[in-house]
C-alpha cells in the first residue's frame, strides 16, 4: 500500500507497486493515470527487474499512458529516476533493498 513520490519540473510522478502510477501538477490533490500494474516484463532469465503498467488516461491525439518500471539494487525504496522518452511513454527507475542479490542463497552452512 506504500507509494514513492518524485518531482520533475511541475510534475510529482507517484510509483505505487502493484496499484497504479499518476502524475499530478505539483500542490494539486488529483493526477492523471499513467497506467496500472498488467506484468512482470524483464527480459528472460530477469523477469522480475521490469514491470509494464498500462491502460493509463488516454492522451489527447495519442495512445493510453503507460509505464515501464526498471527494478534495481539500492539502499532503501526510492523512485530515482522518471522520463518520459516517447509522447505519453513513461520510464521509471526504482531502486529498492528487495532487488539485491540476498548474499544468503547458495550458501550451505556445516553443522
Amino acid at each position: 500500500d506504500k507509494c514513492f513520490d518524485r518531482n520533475v519540473q511541475q510534475y510529482t510522478y507517484e510509483f505505487c507497486p502493484f496499484g497504479q502510477n499518476t502524475q499530478k501538477d505539483t500542490g494539486a490533490y488529483s493526477g492523471t493515470s499513467l497506467g496500472s500494474f498488467k506484468k512482470w516484463s524483464g527480459p528472460e532469465g530477469e523477469k522480475y527487474t521490469r514491470q509494464h503498467y498500462g491502460d493509463g488516461q488516454q492522451c489527447w491525439n495519442g495512445p493510453k499512458r503507460s509505464t515501464d518500471i526498471t527494478i534495481q539494487c539500492g539502499v532503501e525504496n526510492e523512485l530515482v529516476e522518471v522520463t518520459e522518452p516517447a509522447k505519453c511513454e513513461y520510464e521509471f527507475t526504482f531502486r529498492t533493498p528487495l532487488a539485491c542479490p540476498d548474499p544468503d542463497v547458495g550458501v550451505h552452512e556445516e553443522l
